[in-house]
């Protein structure tokens, strides 16, 4: 299939996804007014809107196992569903989630049109958050979504965590084997020691 038809399919199957995602989880803050519901929307709303403002990587992995990682860790999300409340107070899955947007606003700010989904190089960052950590868009993927998934723990949405930490856990694997061939990135991670917790991964 050509690459522009890729592309455009994906773009497609990512607008409708995201579409529902949106759907769903406006009319529940309609009908709820919980704000753990709004701080998904806003993460899944910066990361499309990135990813449609993205610039060409030089390299990149579009192998079967680097875009089903990519799938699995990045639109996975789209299927948590705001099920099942918890009885863990608002305030404190609330503020879990603004920590992680946060971390995801400063991450990206510093990304910028260098943001990608497929593991690729697209330059590297060594500014804001990647001073500490080497993938703090990650860090804050989970931070958020384990805000949300605490506020809406049905089963579903469990699976649909995991899924999503196991993609990106691969899909990180992957782009780093791809960055380390690049000079620039071995002194990078020579210096940033963590992946994105410090001092633990």
């Amino acid at each position: 299939m050509p690459r522009g038809v890729s592309a455009a399919l994906l773009n497609v199957t990512l607008a409708g996804l995201y579409a529902l995602f949106i759907w769903r989880h406006a009319e529940a803050f309609y009908d709820t007014h919980e704000l753990p519901l709004l701080a998904a929307v806003i993460l899944e709303t910066m990361v499309v809107a990135m990813f449609l403002a993205r610039r060409e990587a030089s390299v990149s992995n579009v192998s079967p196992t680097a875009i089903a990682a990519t799938a699995l860790g990045t639109f996975s999300t789209l299927f948590l569903a705001p099920i099942e409340r918890s009885a863990v107070p608002s305030v404190v899955t609330v503020a879990i989630q603004m920590v992680g947007l946060v971390m995801a606003i400063v991450a990206l700010g510093s990304l910028r049109r260098s943001f990608g989904l497929a593991p690729a190089n697209r330059g590297v960052k060594t500014s804001g958050m990647y001073r500490f950590v080497r993938h703090p868009l990650y860090a804050a993927y989970f931070v958020t979504f384990l805000g949300y998934v605490l506020a809406y723990p049905a089963p579903r949405n469990f699976v649909v965590l995991a899924c999503c930490l196991t993609g990106q856990v691969l899909r990180m694997t992957l782009e780093e084997r791809l960055l380390f061939r690049d000079q620039e990135y071995v002194a990078y991670a020579a210096r940033t020691r963590f992946r994105i917790v410090p001092g633990l991964y």
